[in-house]
């Protein structure tokens, strides 16, 4: 897979990521299949109303790209989310750490 950066242009200030997963059609096609149903079967995707539900069978090529898109956009701010938690962890335990040990030494 490539994934590519690119500035928004006019609007300044955005940017694009932009991923491409490049394989043989009949290979790609399972694949990317095979993933939106996995996703699917997960909750992601548009699965209609309780009084008007849709099936996986009845979504259209661009519905399961979005289950695809809707994967990836989560999983990026998931992943962004789970980092930021961590790191502010370990700042956190750092600083304690420091406080701790000032307070060792005005103790001593």
């Amino acid at each position: 897979m490539a994934a590519t950066l690119q500035n928004n242009t006019p609007v300044s200030g955005s940017r694009t990521i932009t991923f491409a997963f490049h394989e043989v059609n009949a290979k790609i096609d399972v694949l990317a299949d095979n993933a939106a149903h996995g996703l699917w079967d997960k909750g992601f995707g548009d699965h209609g109303t309780p009084g008007v539900p849709k099936a996986y069978a009845e979504l259209t090529t661009q519905e399961k790209l979005d289950v695809l898109d809707a994967y990836v956009t989560y999983t990026l701010k998931a992943e962004s989310r789970a980092y930021f938690k961590k790191s502010a962890v370990e700042t956190v335990g750092i600083i304690a750490e420091s406080d701790a040990m000032t307070t060792i030494d005005l103790i001593s």
